[in-house]
């Protein structure tokens, strides 16, 4: 009896492993298959992805965002609106990458050959799903070179109106934000610039809405000067 039983888990075992196996399997060729696709994607100009998260004071910001005709470019891959806890400090996320130009060309990493950086975008809320975004956060993935640039340079000829709203921080972190407008649509954006022992950095955080015209964008890099 004991062996018969002991036969039976062990079959239930090996089924169980083959099962884990191959779902690992399908989830490691759906990220390489993601990655390959974002490689092969066309690149996007930033000022363009900007552009899709701008809106009016007429319209609220939606998670479809940056998923429509107007930019293929942008690979999101979020199967609709993800939630906490696979949203780390967030209640519901959207998560893609992309190949971004700055000024019409890309920054590039070393792999076999010199290759185009990937970018990452996480569009976030505090607030469940079924509200709207709050933010979306865009920022080049490096490794072997140093993913800093200039943003006011290379919105120069975009179109785009910037004021800048303040500045904080010292040379290993700084925060600048401004106010990005074109025509009747506008985003604040948060500049965050880093620079620590692997080299310097530039991201930028787009924020949808201000809670009140007070709200200091740059308080994070305040709070430590």
């Amino acid at each position: 009896m004991i062996f018969v039983l002991y036969r039976v888990t062990a079959l239930n075992v090996t089924k169980n492993m083959k099962q884990l196996n191959s779902i690992s399997l399908a989830i490691i060729l759906v990220v390489l298959s993601i990655t390959a696709h974002a490689k092969d994607a066309p690149a996007i100009e930033l000022s363009k992805v900007i552009e899709a998260f701008m809106i009016s004071s007429s319209n609220a910001p939606a998670w479809s965002m940056g998923a429509g005709k107007s930019t293929p470019q942008i690979i999101w891959t979020s199967s609709g609106v993800e939630t906490s806890p696979d949203c780390g400090t967030y209640e519901a996320c959207r998560r893609g990458t992309g190949r971004i130009m700055l000024n019409g060309k890309e920054m590039q990493h070393l792999r076999k050959r010199l290759e185009p950086i990937r970018w990452e975008l996480f569009m976030a809320s505090k607030s469940p799903a079924k509200f709207e975004p709050q933010r979306v956060e865009i920022s080049p993935f490096c490794d072997t070179v140093e993913c800093y640039f200039d943003f006011k340079k290379v919105l120069n000829d975009s179109g785009l109106t910037l004021k800048q709203l303040c500045k904080a921080g010292h040379a290993s972190f700084r925060q600048t934000a401004y106010e990005v407008k074109k025509e009747n649509r506008r985003t604040f954006i948060v500049v965050m610039e880093n620079l620590g022992s692997g080299g310097s950095s530039t991201s930028l955080t787009l924020i949808f809405n201000r809670t009140n015209n007070k709200q200091d964008l740059c308080a994070e890099a305040r709070a430590v000067e």
